[in-house]
């Protein structure tokens, strides 16, 4: 009960700290915002821990003399439901409600079509891979994680195949179809792309436009390709020399290996931690309050908090990749100063997961002026 009472104080502090941003303020980007959505989330895991830790068992003891298999299919589907409504509302439903509080344009994903498709290729993909990984575990008596420590193994697995699933097949479901950008309309790009193919070892990828009004680009792993998708919105409100730095900076994540490998480690050290953590403090501590405050505070800082900070990183370095493919760095501040400027966000404040857009500029900006020296010393 103490749990299920803290999660929806948590609830209840992000929704109001994030009516209060959309009131007070002019719709700039601001930390309360952040901290606020964070909250929001950690106060929904929370409430999920609790569901899952006084509803779960009762079904174990209802499903106890079922075959064997069936009783772990039954677990495993309720589990995977858990798991995906934890994942999915820490990872989309907070950035909504980040969004709508800083009066932001939605996102062109928000639709209600695109929704659907998106997390109806989600939900049967992971679902499928949690029911089997719950039946092995029936099966090769991995269920209790206090006799058998490898449980705690595939613990990790859960918690590491929704965004690993999503990273990976997600993208051929949604974008494989999608408009690619023409090549009559835009022939420099290109032209350009082409150049680079030739003297550069590129990686294979999908160029996609998302039609609706998202003003952003991504790039996104697939099963043997990538997808560097580009929101129609700024297609539309971007020039061919802008969007080459655009085009150059997904590329640079591509060829930084962001979206693949990068995300595997990153998912399985989060997965890793958050396991540790919940065994060896929140287990540990004796009071139901602490425990629930504990799991409030550490499921942000493990699936929000940690993985930012290595995207922040992540953007510096396909920031620096762009300026070498465009061979310009003048060029990309320029690009990343329009950018913040068509999507109507300050330069100053840092959004989840991007630093300042300022930072970014002044980092592109000292490449051109080279590294400092030190003037030579009176002998």
């Amino acid at each position: 009960m103490f749990l299920l009472l803290a999660g929806l104080a948590g609830m209840a502090y992000g929704a109001g700290a994030l009516c209060m941003v959309r009131w007070r303020t002019g719709g700039e980007e601001t930390g309360i915002a952040m901290i606020g959505a964070a909250a929001l989330g950690g106060g929904t895991v929370a409430v999920l821990v609790h569901v899952a830790t006084t509803y779960v068992p009762l079904l174990e003891t209802h499903t106890a003399n079922w075959p064997r298999g069936v009783a772990g299919i039954v677990a495993g589907i309720v589990w995977a439901a858990l798991v995906y409504a934890g994942a999915r509302f820490l990872l989309d439903f907070c950035g909504v409600a980040y969004r709508w509080a800083c009066r932001r344009e939605p996102a062109g994903d928000e639709t209600v079509e695109f929704w659907l498709r998106r997390h109806g290729a989600d939900a049967c993909g992971f679902a499928f891979a949690l029911v089997l990984l719950v039946v092995c575990a029936h099966y090769l008596g991995l269920e209790d994680h206090q006799s058998n420590p490898l449980s705690w193994a595939l613990v990790v697995a859960c918690i590491a195949i929704p965004p690993l699933y999503s990273t990976w097949v997600t993208p051929w479901l949604l974008y494989l179809r999608a408009r690619s950008l023409d090549a009559g309309d835009f022939p420099e790009i290109h032209q350009w792309l082409a150049e680079l193919g030739r003297t550069r070892k590129l990686p294979k990828f999908h160029l996609r436009v998302q039609e609706g009004p998202m003003i952003n680009a991504l790039a996104t792993g697939g099963l043997r390709r990538y997808f560097i998708i580009l929101g129609a919105g700024l297609v539309e409100r971007m020039s061919t020399a802008h969007l080459k730095v655009v085009l150059a900076h997904e590329i640079g994540h591509v060829l930084n290996r962001d979206t693949t490998w990068r995300t595997v480690v990153s998912v399985l050290i989060c997965a890793s931690l958050h396991v540790l953590y919940f065994t060896q403090v929140v287990m540990a501590l004796d009071s139901m309050l602490l425990e629930a405050l504990a799991v409030s505070i550490g499921a942000p800082v493990f699936w929000v908090v940690l993985p930012g900070l290595w995207q922040r990183h992540a953007e510096y370095q396909a920031d620096r990749k762009a300026a070498e493919l465009i061979g310009e760095p003048e060029a990309v501040a320029e690009a990343l100063l329009k950018l913040s400027e068509v999507s109507n966000s300050s330069v100053d404040v840092a959004g989840w997961p991007h630093p300042p857009m300022r930072a970014r500029v002044e980092a592109v900006r000292q490449l051109a002026a080279g590294p400092k020296t030190e003037p030579d010393k009176p002998r």
